[in-house]
């Protein structure tokens, strides 16, 4: 499996967080080219992942851990880079003595009269553990909303997308990708204002499950697609805790939204 990568992004008050896992599951030929145990593990890898879409938390990317040495410059811990802090942006070093360049990330921040406050950056690793890596982030925030659109390049998992917004309570994300195998995906999150939300993921070559999530977190879902053991029903309490029903009538338990493989 590739290299995973976390995009994380969260609103204000936690009103939406989506934390995607590039790289992983829900790969493989779809009817008699893979076996019935394969493609149940193949679902449920993917069904991991919608979950953690639902509960994730945090900010954009990994979220950075610095060992500051002086008030404008670091050791990013997630980046492993040396980082200097200035005007608009941070610069990137391989070493510690800032000779070797490693990349930048710049930004800026306006507002208009009407009070709709604006934020663009854009981040290019050169060197290290996380060279090629490319984004590009427009942020807008207004009195009652918020919207964002994220655009980068991994060059373990791809390019990917990200676009979303958030108004009256209610909120709207869809990500794009493209998984280890080269296949294309789509994750979409959207939350109501009474506390319920769902995940929809079409997984580009297998099948597309749907997860609704009642406000105490319990909740069902379909898996669909043209294998024979679909589709498959799912569901689950406020715990967690829940099963799989496959076509053939082959059930599938989980707990704290984690599969044990069969």
């Amino acid at each position: 499996m590739s290299k995973v990568t976390n995009f994380r992004f969260s609103f204000a008050g936690g009103a939406l967080a989506l934390l995607l896992v590039a790289g992983c599951g829900g790969s493989g030929g779809s009817g008699a080219s893979i076996s019935s145990t394969a493609f149940k593990q193949s679902v449920m890898s993917s069904l991991e992942q919608g979950f953690q879409a639902k509960s994730g938390a945090g900010s954009v990317g990994e979220s950075s851990r610095q060992s500051r040495v002086n008030e404008n410059t670091y050791f990013d811990d997630y980046y492993e880079l040396w980082a200097v802090q200035g005007e608009g942006g941070i610069n990137y070093f391989v070493d510690e003595a800032l000779t070797q360049p490693a990349g930048k990330q710049t930004y800026t921040y306006s507002t208009t009269e009407g009070g709709i406050f604006r934020k663009s950056s854009s981040l290019e690793i050169t060197a290290g553990k996380f060279a090629g890596v490319t984004q590009v982030v427009e942020i807008t925030v207004e009195a009652d909303s918020y919207r964002f659109s994220y655009f980068g390049n991994n060059p373990d998992t791809g390019e990917y997308s990200a676009i979303g917004s958030y108004k009256n309570g209610g909120s709207q994300t869809e990500v794009k990708y493209k998984d280890e195998n080269g296949v294309n995906r789509t994750y979409n999150v959207s939350y109501s204002p009474d506390g319920t939300s769902r995940v929809e993921f079409n997984t580009g070559q297998n099948f597309v499950y749907t997860l609704n999530y009642a406000a105490d977190g319990s909740g069902s879902g379909t898996v669909t697609g043209t294998n024979p053991l679909l589709p498959a029903t799912i569901s689950w309490n406020s715990s967690g805790d829940g099963q799989i029903t496959f076509a053939d009538a082959s059930v599938v338990t989980f707990t704290e939204f984690n599969f044990v493989q069969i």
